[in-house]
């Protein structure tokens, strides 16, 4: 028998999960913000086709990462953001009209550079340039220095900061435990991805932190959906039914579209150009959490794990997986990354781990 407390429910297992998003995606706020989400979707597969990014700058800081928004993706205005230890610092954007060469700009918020910069000259407030100017280059590199050490809101364990280090990962990682998975990119620029379902799980606009595909392999390409806590967050379930309601609202969006044949096809060619896929199969989903690697966590996880694990068949998620990661609390930063032993997202489920216990 369970030791479990008769008082305290048991934790929903995916069935119920799947089905409390379909009946909320077939409610008229559901479909509403459904469709909303396959025009974005739509807009964005015609944008993306166009040149808005031609190179990358190079960074000035390894702690700095470029990014892009669903919005200036959608725009092709080429805007970069630039986040430092979680905080956002600016944006860069692509001049042609300044002899002799093209450029970026720099263009750093202004309350942060007051913030860092006491008693700033207004000058200070102007775009500098990222590249051709040996002046501005001192003067950035100063900037993201003071972010670094001075403001309050620049922490290495910023759960953005350890997402933008875990899509590095992603995109670097040949031989280790994150082979074979790339993020989902925007003109080379990494992005977080919205969703029909809010965090609260009702209808609204979720961001799912970072989009991964599986490249390949025997079981075909595939995306996993990744949910990703900063250090000391201990909430293996709260942080798994995130992903998964995610995951499953996306593969709705995404593979649901019952206008017709034609318009079901259209919708599908849409998301797999914004995830950068080819084909016209039905996009697989997966759900993977992400947290610190301790005791506490590892534990808590092999038992809540194996409560929402099970027969797959049928089901709007194809896998369930748990990524670990080693935070160094001393130098404040990631250590390593490795999969829960018998979670890990890149191979489908074994008979011996989560094929038990589902309803």
């Amino acid at each position: 028998m369970s030791s479990r407390p008769t008082n305290i429910p048991l934790p929903m297992n995916l069935q119920e999960i799947q089905d409390s998003i379909q009946k909320l995606l077939s409610t008229e706020a559901g479909l509403a913000k459904v469709a909303g989400r396959r025009k974005i979707i739509a807009k964005l597969a015609v944008s993306l086709n166009k040149a808005t990014v031609e190179t990358k700058p190079r960074l000035r800081s390894r702690k700095a990462w470029f990014s892009t928004t669903q919005g200036d993706a959608e725009n092709a205005k080429g805007k970069i953001r630039v986040q430092l230890l979680g905080l956002d610092i600016g944006y860069l954007s692509f001049d042609t009209t300044t002899p002799p060469k093209p450029r970026y700009l720099f263009h750093p918020k202004p309350p942060i550079v007051r913030e860092v910069f006491r008693d700033c000259p207004v000058a200070d407030l102007r775009p500098w340039c990222w590249s051709h100017s040996k002046k501005d280059a001192a003067r950035i590199n100063q900037f993201l220095e003071r972010c670094e050490s001075k403001h309050p809101r620049a922490k290495a364990d910023n759960e953005k900061e350890i997402q933008w280090q875990l899509a590095d990962a992603l995109l670097s990682d040949t031989v280790g435990p994150l082979k074979h998975l790339r993020p989902l990119t925007w003109n080379k620029l990494f992005t977080e991805i919205g969703v029909s379902v809010a965090e609260t799980g009702e209808p609204g606009t979720g961001n799912i932190d970072l989009l991964v595909r599986r490249l390949g392999g025997a079981q075909g390409a595939g995306f996993l959906v990744f949910e990703l806590k900063k250090p000391g967050e201990k909430g293996v379930e709260a942080a798994l039914q995130q992903a998964l309601r995610y995951a499953m609202a996306l593969h709705i969006e995404a593979n649901d579209c019952k206008e017709s044949k034609e318009r079901d096809l259209e919708n599908r060619g849409n998301y797999r150009t914004v995830f950068g896929s080819r084909g016209n199969a039905k996009l697989k989903m997966g759900a993977v959490v992400v947290l610190e690697n301790t005791e506490t966590v590892k534990s808590k996880a092999l038992e809540i794990l194996a409560q929402y694990g099970g027969q797959l068949k049928g089901s709007r998620v194809d896998r369930i997986g748990m990524l670990l990661y080693g935070f160094d609390k001393k130098e404040r930063k990631v250590t390593s990354w490795e999969w829960l032993p018998g979670w890990d997202a890149r191979e489908l489920p074994s008979s011996s781990s989560q094929t038990a216990g589902w309803r």
